[in-house]
């Protein structure tokens, strides 16, 4: 792992210190998971899946509040950081199945110990979800994320949800990230270029692009294309 990452100044690591949060990164399978794992826990302050910098993937058994995720009555919070950071798919594997994760009594316990909960949600294209699920769990499994959402705005009518986007990451990567920074009042380490270079080195959606050869619409862009050299 890259230790001067956590001895970032202070220009950046010390605006978020007053209030202890947890940001919530709740998603259909197979949106990214791990990548946004791996980018919000690049921040100096934040308690997150640190073991992940230094792997491409472990298995989300792995992650720091797994067991809390399995049974929220087991959630706890190291003292020594004010913001944390905890991932899950919807639904997850659990005990060789499948299984919508607590997020209701997961926001209930952090919000119980002072903690203030961040919702975040995964997004990608669903045409590439669709086929991801398919091909890796042999199941589409949207309407399971598509419930979970509607009772966590049933449930915290007044909780802010907020998108995480997998193409605006890889497409506008500092300032898309800086602007979550800014949107969510929560760190990251959106200046960390190095660091985030090497975890969007590879875009897997990429696998998922085909050229679909020409296409009726592009002779009417063509045209448009011409005609405006005349106006």
């Amino acid at each position: 792992m890259d230790e001067d990452r956590y001895v970032k100044d202070d220009e950046y690591a010390g605006e978020f210190r007053h209030e202890r949060k947890m940001l919530i990164v709740v998603g259909p399978q197979g949106t990214g998971n791990h990548v946004w794992a791996k980018i919000l826990g690049l921040h100096p302050q934040i308690y997150g899946w640190h073991a992940l910098q230094e792997k491409y993937w472990i298995g989300h058994h792995l992650e720091p509040f797994a067991k809390a995720w399995n049974d929220p009555a087991l959630l706890t919070f190291p003292e020594e950081y004010d913001n944390f950071v905890t991932s899950c798919s919807i639904p997850y594997v659990y005990k060789g199945g499948h299984r919508v994760p607590p997020i209701l009594e997961f926001i209930k316990v952090a919000e119980d110990q002072g903690i203030k909960s961040i919702v975040a949600i995964t997004s990608r294209d669903k045409n590439i979800i669709e086929l991801q699920q398919e091909r890796v769990r042999d199941k589409i499994t949207l309407n399971d994320t598509y419930r979970a959402i509607d009772e966590i705005t049933e449930g915290y009518p007044d909780l802010r949800i907020h998108f995480l986007s997998y193409e605006s990451l890889y497409l506008w990567r500092k300032d898309y990230l800086k602007s979550l920074n800014d949107t969510m009042d929560f760190p990251i380490a959106w200046w960390d270029d190095k660091n985030i270079d090497k975890i969007l080195g590879s875009n897997a959606n990429a696998k998922y692009i085909i050229d679909p050869g020409p296409q009726e619409l592009d002779k009417e862009v063509k045209k448009a294309c011409e005609a405006s050299h005349y106006e």
